[in-house]
Formats: structure tokens, C-alpha cells, sequence
């Protein structure tokens, strides 16, 4: 059974920021997998550690393009961040020294912010972002295809 599923229609229209997203799904779901299928919870536990080292640089990837970007909501995102964190480090400690591990709710938890979260508060920000115009992301792509010669608004030799 699948329980956290890819599809574009989660896209949130940057291209980096998506690829992290989709990663998050895959680690999501081999937190829940090893939940259920696994009768050593250690397993469950390293794949949770896993996941939050990967959350934990995906938002500061996040906090890094609204704070570039001025965006106006980056201080609440980022303090709903160290909330997501800290609740997934609880969850870990949980699954990891054993203890009655909700496997319902720690999935109803990741369903909630991968699905929720990317959707309303994610899509929100990089929306503003790009009204702005200020995707900083592509701003720094096309700084590095101009330095590098790729762009079509560098100049050519003869």
C-alpha cells in the first residue's frame, strides 16, 4: 500500500523546492512502511532521523528563498517549521525508545503536513514569491547560465 503518492498536482511550481518535496514523500513513506511492517521499531526510528535531517535542511532552503525574497509570512513559516521539527523529534523519541508508538497518528501527522502544508503554506509562498517577481531560484540560474556562457543574453564571439 501506498500512503504518500507523487503527483503534479502537488507541484508548488518551483523546481527546486518540488524536488524537495518529493524526496520528503519518499522518506515519508518509508516512515510509515517501516512502521507497519517492520516488528523492530529501530528501523522506523532510523528512517525518522533520516527524515527530519532531511526536513531540517529543506526548510532552511525554504527560510533562505523568503528571507532573499522579503516575503512578508517568512518569520510564522518558519516558526511553523520548528513546530513540524519538534513534533517529529517527539514522535522519533517515541518510536525509538519503544514507547506506544501511535502509528495512525504519526501517519495522520506526516499525511497532514506533506499533503497540507506543501499545498496551503508552501504554495502560498512561492506564490507571493513569484508576484514579486522575485524567484530567487531562478534569478540565481540564470546569474550562473549567463556567467557560464549558456544564456541566450550572453554575448557571442565571432
Amino acid at each position: 500500500m501506498i500512503y504518500f503518492k507523487w503527483t503534479s498536482a502537488i507541484e508548488i511550481g518551483h523546481v527546486e523546492i518540488d524536488s524537495q518535496h518529493r524526496r520528503l514523500f519518499l522518506l515519508g513513506e518509508a516512515v510509515v512502511e517501516s512502521l507497519i511492517d517492520s516488528v523492530e521499531h529501530k528501523l522506523a526510528a532510523t528512517h525518522l532521523q533520516t527524515f527530519i535531517a532531511y526536513a531540517r535542511e529543506h526548510f532552511k532552503y525554504e527560510e533562505m528563498q523568503m528571507n532573499s525574497a522579503g516575503y512578508p509570512q517568512a518569520e510564522r513559516h518558519a516558526k511553523y517549521h520548528a513546530s513540524l521539527l519538534a513534533e517529529l523529534v517527539m514522535h522519533c523519541n517515541k518510536v525509538h525508545w519503544g514507547q506506544n508508538t501511535d502509528s495512525e497518528a504519526l501517519t495522520s501527522f506526516l499525511w497532514n503536513w506533506l499533503i497540507l502544508h506543501i499545498d496551503l503554506a508552501d504554495r502560498d509562498m512561492v506564490d507571493w514569491i513569484k508576484s514579486q517577481g522575485s524567484d530567487v531560484e531562478d534569478k540565481r540560474n540564470s546569474n550562473l547560465q549567463q556567467l557560464s556562457g549558456n544564456s541566450p543574453a550572453s554575448p557571442t564571439t565571432v
